[in-house]
C-alpha cells in the first residue's frame, strides 16, 4: 500500500483505496488546516529555490485537479468539494 502512493491510481484492492484516500484527507481540510500543511509542505522542500519549487508544487496541483481527488464514496462526499477549493486556492497564490 505504501508503494501505491507513488501513483495513487485506481486500484481494485478496497483497503488501498481507503489507505490512499486517507494519505489525502488533509487537502480536504479546513482552509486554515490546509494553509499550514501548505506551509509545512514548503518548509520540507526549502531546499529548493522558490522557483522550482513552484514549479513543481504547479505540477503536482493540476494533476491532482484533473480527476477526482478521492477514491471511495466516504471521502469523496465528506472531502472532495474543500479538496477542490483548498487546491485551486493555492493554484491561484502560486500562478
Amino acid at each position: 500500500m505504501i508503494i501505491a502512493t507513488k501513483f495513487y491510481d485506481k486500484t481494485l484492492n478496497s483497503d488501498s483505496r481507503y489507505f490512499l484516500d486517507s494519505d489525502l484527507a488533509v487537502l480536504g481540510s479546513s482552509s486554515s488546516q490546509y494553509d499550514e500543511y501548505t506551509r509545512l509542505i514548503r518548509k520540507e522542500y526549502q531546499i529548493y529555490p522558490t522557483f522550482l519549487y513552484r514549479r513543481g508544487r504547479l505540477k503536482v496541483l493540476r494533476a491532482l485537479l484533473n480527476k477526482p481527488i478521492y477514491q471511495t464514496d466516504y471521502f469523496t462526499s465528506k472531502y472532495e468539494k474543500q479538496a477542490q477549493r483548498n487546491l485551486k486556492r493555492e493554484l491561484q497564490t502560486l500562478v
